[in-house]
């Protein structure tokens, strides 16, 4: 149980981090909801939730990728760190340029919103 102990507690945390989220974003529904009567208002967040649900799962990927990818390289006896810095840099590239992308493929779908 000891050496599981680390492990359950980095769970914990990533579980209470996933129960503030869809507490917040119930929170959120529950008011776009109340906003009017015919639910536009409803049907533009939930299309904003959608577009913010796809660049979260991303970046989520990414950053669980990179935690991997970026422990492998620090656990190798030599160079490791240098290399892991390597991955490190090349992973926030990555994210870097995702963020960018999803955010103009988002402006982009701003003329869309008239069809609403």
């Amino acid at each position: 149980w000891v050496s599981l102990k680390p492990l359950i507690q980095g769970g914990m945390a990533v579980q209470w981090r996933s129960l503030a989220l869809n507490v917040a974003l119930l929170g959120a529904t529950r008011s776009a909801n109340a906003l009017d009567k015919e639910g536009i208002s409803a049907a533009a967040y939930q299309l904003t939730v959608i577009f913010w649900q796809l660049g979260a799962t991303v970046m989520l990927a990414l950053s669980t990728t990179s935690a991997i990818l970026v422990s492998a390289q620090a656990g190798k006896l030599k160079e490791g760190m240098s290399k892991a810095r390597d991955v490190a840099d090349r992973m926030l590239g990555w994210g870097l340029t995702s963020g960018i992308m999803l955010g103009i493929l988002q402006f982009l779908t701003l003329p869309l919103l008239g069809n609403f």
